[in-house]
């Protein structure tokens, strides 16, 4: 097998949680009521996993190419990122309601365009927590991980990838 060169993280569900739907719901303004908890203007609380900067901090640490693959609005997605903390991790975030296929193949697309990196699809892996978004997107030959079935934390992947053990 290939190394990995480029992980990909949904977002809701994946990296943090939310007490109903996507983030995409929150209504501004958002407060953050602690370093990993943010409350929208109505009471809705979403809270980043623990040790997800850890695990974001450690792979770009290891030369690992970041980014994000959600569909989501990018307001109020990106803010909740920059709040957090982790929206510098990542490298062209794609945030949209399309088919998550097609925002891994244009991110591949733009990394190739713009920083003349070609990652072939097997040296690419996207976590997530929906069957379909991993079912889809493995068709292109992208390694995979599915949240609460592969692995049981987001944090697993740290010594997956570090370990070359996919």
């Amino acid at each position: 097998m290939s190394k990995i060169k480029l992980v990909i993280f949904d977002l809701d569900e994946t990296l943090w949680s939310m007490e109903e739907g996507y983030c995409s719901i929150l209504r501004p303004p958002l407060q953050q009521v602690g370093p990993d908890t943010i409350v929208d203007s109505i009471g809705r609380k979403i809270e980043l996993y623990g040790g997800v900067r850890e695990l974001l901090q450690s792979l770009g640490d290891a030369g690992i190419i970041l980014s994000v693959a959600s569909k989501n609005d990018p307001e109020p997605a990106t803010e909740v990122m920059k709040r957090f903390r982790i929206y510098d991790f990542f490298t062209y975030p794609q945030l949209e309601w399309g088919p998550k296929v097609r925002l891994v193949k244009r991110l591949l697309a733009i990394l190739a365009e713009r920083d003349g990196l070609e990652i072939l699809p097997k040296e690419a892996l996207l976590v997530d927590d929906w069957r379909s978004n991993v079912n889809e997107v493995s068709g292109l030959g992208v390694r995979t991980l599915l949240l609460d079935s592969d692995i049981t934390h987001v944090d697993e992947v740290r010594d997956l990838v570090l370990e070359d053990d996919l």
